[in-house]
């Protein structure tokens, strides 16, 4: 056997429809076949989904993975890597190690952002290097990087509890500000929440009207608002619990005397079966373990969660939960061309069909149509004027709704010039530093963070990419 696999999603080919139940029972029958044989070097297509294979006319393509998009298997197997985990800070950054550096940026849910805790030795160990998380004294203050691992070396003496990481040695904790990892005295969350640590996973929940999982006391519903830690889920895979940032109660849900369920939040607990969840990344679905059902968001039911059947046809939209936004298909320009930047190209009816596929390609931010068919670009750019009869092209906008007015001052990476602020979410979302982004007088300034304090600006237009 050179290659073989079976898709989790995308559609049917052949007579074979493509579904996680038809993929499970293929790769455990693979499995049992290969041990039975006894095959020394078995081939399977392919480690990970591959979410830039969508829009080519055969999505399936994209879902061969043993691996979802976000690096989790499919499919019960035992780890290399016991007890790996990843860290993030209050803003849903992680921790990340390159070159031997240490920084907090945009989950990529790379080898890179994998760790290892030794309790016995108090070392944390990074699976991209295999090297130890490491803090040395300079004459200007404490340096964190990665070492050598080394049980007797005292810099490599590390805590974590209570979301700190706390150095034994210099009597320190470790702190983020924007991306920039230090060293500073340990001081209470209350003060600011650049020591908070977690190895629970960031979620933020959005459907397909690109409004967001929200609660408001123990209510809990979605809302078209501004990114905040009410929109902000921990999501603890080993007790299947979905913590909200703001309330630290966990999405809940319970049956109801006339057969329904009703969604809220409550008191966390690990072995409440109300609040066991599970959110499926490739099929777009949370799914209550407890009461198998799918959590549905209904425009027929206002701002209100409820639990239904799940459906995974592509004509219910309810279900679909996505933890990125789905875009927004901006207006379109006719007789435009947009240069470059290109990702796929496929046959397609009408630029709408472009626009959708854009939408779920997690790197496309615009699409020029022409001759029937599609080109999805990373971003949108002219040559010239970008005239070219006959052509349709538009941007598809990904991040939060942009704020008026607003300047977030300082944190910086770069700028970058562009025609419209809309433009700037593109090069923020490819930029994996930029978390959020500020336009004024022609120019896109790329941030690593948020202030507290914003500037009032009237030329200025600012956005979150979450």
């Amino acid at each position: 056997m050179t290659e073989t696999g079976f898709p989790t999603a995308g559609g049917s080919n052949l007579g074979h429809v493509a579904s996680f139940d038809m993929a499970k029972t293929y790769f455990d029958q693979y499995k049992a076949w290969v041990q039975s044989a006894n095959s020394p070097t078995p081939y399977y297509f392919m480690l990970q989904d591959n979410l830039g294979k969508l829009g080519s006319g055969t999505d399936f393509e994209a879902y061969f993975g043993l691996l979802d998009s976000q690096s989790q298997w499919k499919f019960a197997m035992p780890t290399t890597y016991p007890g790996t985990f990843s860290i993030y800070n209050a803003l849903g950054q992680a921790l990340i190690v390159l070159n031997n550096n240490v920084y907090a940026r945009r989950p990529t849910h790379s080898i890179n952002e994998k760790f290892t805790y030794d309790s016995t030795t108090r070392q944390i160990k990074s699976l991209g290097n295999n090297q130890c998380l490491d803090a040395y004294k300079t004459a200007t203050g404490i340096t964190v990087h990665t070492f050598a691992c080394d049980a007797t070396n005292g810099n490599q003496k590390w805590t974590m509890d209570n979301n700190f990481i706390y150095h034994e040695t210099h009597d320190v904790c470790l702190d983020v500000d924007a991306s920039k990892v230090s060293l500073w005295p340990c001081h209470d969350h209350d003060v600011n929440r650049n020591q908070w640590w977690s190895k629970n996973e960031p979620v933020r929940l959005f459907t397909w009207r690109g409004q967001a999982v929200s609660v408001v006391g123990s209510w809990a519903g979605v809302q078209d608002k501004l990114p905040s830690d009410d929109q902000l889920f921990w999501y603890n895979t080993d007790t299947n619990l979905l913590q909200n940032a703001m309330t630290n109660e966990c999405l809940d849900a319970y049956a109801t005397p006339d057969g329904n369920f009703h969604i809220h939040t409550f008191a966390c607990g690990s072995g409440n079966v109300n609040q066991k969840w599970k959110v499926d990344t490739v099929a777009r679905r949370v799914y209550h373990l407890n009461h198998d059902r799918c959590l549905d968001a209904n425009p027929a039911d206002g701002n209100q969660l409820s639990l239904h059947l799940c459906d995974s046809s592509s004509a219910n939209w309810n279900q679909w939960l996505s933890l990125e936004r789905r875009g927004q298909c901006m207006a379109k320009e006719r007789d435009i061309n947009f240069e470059g930047q290109e990702l796929i190209n496929f046959d397609a009816a009408s630029a709408d069909d472009c626009c959708a596929t854009c939408q779920d390609h997690a790197a496309c931010h615009a699409y020029s149509f022409s001759n029937n068919r599609c080109y999805l670009k990373k971003a949108r750019a002219l040559k010239g004027n970008g005239v070219w009869p006959g052509t349709t092209s538009a941007r598809v906008y990904k991040c939060a709704p942009l704020q008026k007015g607003v300047d977030f001052t300082g944190n910086d990476l770069g700028s970058v010039p562009a025609p419209a602020a809309e433009d700037c979410c593109a090069y923020c979302r490819l930029n994996v530093e930029c978390m959020a982004f500020t336009y004024a007088y022609g120019t896109c300034y790329l941030k690593s963070g948020v202030t507290v304090s914003l500037s009032v600006n009237a030329n200025a237009w600012s956005a979150a990419i979450m």
